[in-house]
Parts: C-alpha cells; sequence; structure tokens
C-alpha cells in the first residue's frame, strides 16, 4: 500500500467516524452523499488496481475496458474536494464540526487522487519512459478538472457517459469550445486539474527526495 493509500484509508475512516456521530446526534441524513462520494471515489482506485494487475498479466482485453472506466470514474475523487461547498449545513459548533468532517472527506478524496495518479505514473513509466507517464498524468489533471466541473454543473454522473456519451459529450463540447462565453466552465477545470498536478508533482518530489540515514543527522 503507498503512501497516499494509507493516508486515504485512514482519512476515510475518520470521515465516516464523524459523519456516523452527526447522523447519530442530529438524526439527520443530510450530509450522507459525502460516503457515497467516498464510495465513487474509491471504485477509481480499485479500478486502477484492477487495471494495472491485469496489465502485468498481459490479459489487455481486461485491462483496457477497466482503465477507461477508470478514468471515467477518476475524477470523482478531487470532486470531494467541492464539497467544502457545503460544509455551512449546521449551526453554532455543528457548523464548525461539519467543516472539520467534510475536509477530512476532502482531503482523502486528495489522497485517493494522488493514489491513483502515482500508481498509472509509475506503472506507465517502467514501461514507456518518465516523459510517457508524466503525459498521461497531464491528461487525467485536465480531463479531471473537467470531470468536476460535469458533476457540479450539468450534474452529470459518470455512468452517464456510458448510457448517454452523444449527449454528455456535445454539452461538454458546446461550453468548452466557447470559453467566452461560458468562463466558468474553464475556470473550474482549470482549478481542479491545477490542484490535481499539485498534488501529484508535490507526491513525486516528496518520494524522489533522498533520505538522509538517522546516523547522517545525528552527526551533523
Amino acid at each position: 500500500m503507498t503512501h497516499a493509500s494509507r493516508l486515504s484509508a485512514t482519512l476515510s475512516t475518520l470521515g465516516l467516524a464523524m459523519l456516523t456521530a452527526r447522523v447519530l446526534l442530529t438524526r439527520s441524513l443530510d450530509m450522507t452523499f459525502l460516503a457515497w462520494n467516498l464510495g465513487l471515489a474509491a471504485i477509481a482506485l480499485g479500478l486502477v488496481v484492477f487495471t494495472l494487475e491485469r496489465a502485468r498479466e498481459g490479459r489487455w482485453w481486461l485491462a483496457l475496458p477497466a482503465a477507461l472506466t477508470a478514468w471515467l470514474f477518476f475524477p470523482n475523487t478531487i470532486y470531494l474536494v467541492s464539497d467544502l461547498a457545503h460544509a455551512n449545513y449546521g449551526r453554532g459548533v455543528m457548523r464548525w464540526c461539519d467543516t472539520a468532517m467534510v475536509g477530512t472527506f476532502g482531503l482523502a478524496g486528495a489522497m485517493l487522487a494522488v493514489s491513483c495518479l502515482e500508481r498509472v505514473r509509475e506503472a506507465v513509466s517502467a514501461r514507456l519512459g518518465e516523459l510517457a507517464g508524466w503525459s498521461v498524468s497531464a491528461f487525467v489533471w485536465i480531463t479531471a478538472g473537467i470531470g468536476v466541473w460535469m458533476g457540479r454543473v450539468p450534474r452529470w454522473n459518470s455512468w452517464d457517459a456510458l448510457l448517454s456519451p452523444v449527449e454528455v459529450v456535445q454539452h461538454t463540447l458546446h461550453h468548452f469550445v466557447h470559453p467566452l462565453r461560458y468562463p466558468s466552465t474553464w475556470a473550474t477545470a482549470l482549478v481542479y486539474g491545477a490542484l490535481c498536478a499539485a498534488l501529484q508533482i508535490g507526491f513525486a518530489t516528496h518520494a524522489l527526495t533522498p533520505k538522509v540515514p538517522s546516523r547522517v543527522r545525528e552527526r551533523a
């Protein structure tokens, strides 16, 4: 399990515990959509793991459809950050608790995004080189930002791209080929795409930083 995966598992557990406590205390289900969104994000990671395992086995007839589905579900990871818009449901102290809870879900989603991105980048880099690995990541950053906009504004779901692909593509292209008419579309896509990029580059850079042995630190 990668460092990002461990972080996402820890944050997911904490977030679900906080959500359970909120439901029991308030007897309200108005924030339970967070668990649903987290589940969709976890599906993306599961599909990435499945894809890479099938690719290693050379079972491309399973890996390619899984890769496409993982790509469609991936925006659900960083989408959790946008749920911070719902942190004002509660009143008084509950409002600040909600902020912490929604923030925890957002961080869990961010770590799931990093885990997916880094697994794919490392696999592609090992087979085709670093440039190919980062090129795939850049493509996913951009499309993830578009995916967040698709989920927030026209309210498309990941499976809509499979059930109504023509309608989804036409609607999305209409907004993105007219940036001056729909500036908020580009702004949303760029912000969340940049967030994905910053998270992955930060983690990748940290992973490449040479670790100083403890004896060297003690002598310093």
